[in-house]
């Protein structure tokens, strides 16, 4: 329960940035803006109560570097996949010490 808690407070978070992401492409106020706007923040405040209820359940010290990692890394992969933004090394690089931190804060 705790790790399915722990996905869906870090999956909420990435597709919230997704939808602000999508938010940009239409006009400020415009209805279609509003309601992307709308939806990630809802998606942000079920991120937000997940999260105090992750934090419970984890050591802070554990869990909140490895969701912003984690988060920072599936963010990267969607503005690649969804957005067609275009990688550099350096950033490759960066994601890559990103899953190494990972690996090393868990172990």
């Amino acid at each position: 329960m705790k790790y399915l808690l722990a996905s869906i407070s870090i999956l909420s978070a990435v597709l919230a940035q997704i939808l602000i992401k999508k938010a940009t492409f239409f006009q400020f106020a415009e209805k279609k803006w509003f309601l992307i706007i709308l939806i990630s923040l809802l998606l942000y405040a079920i991120t937000f109560f997940t999260q105090t209820m992750v934090v419970r359940m984890f050591p802070i010290s554990k869990i909140l570097p490895v969701s912003a990692i984690a988060v920072m890394i599936l963010i990267f992969i969607s503005g690649i996949v969804f957005f067609g933004e275009s990688v550099n090394l350096k950033q490759i690089i960066g994601i890559l010490f990103g899953v190494l931190s990972i690996i090393l804060i868990l172990n």
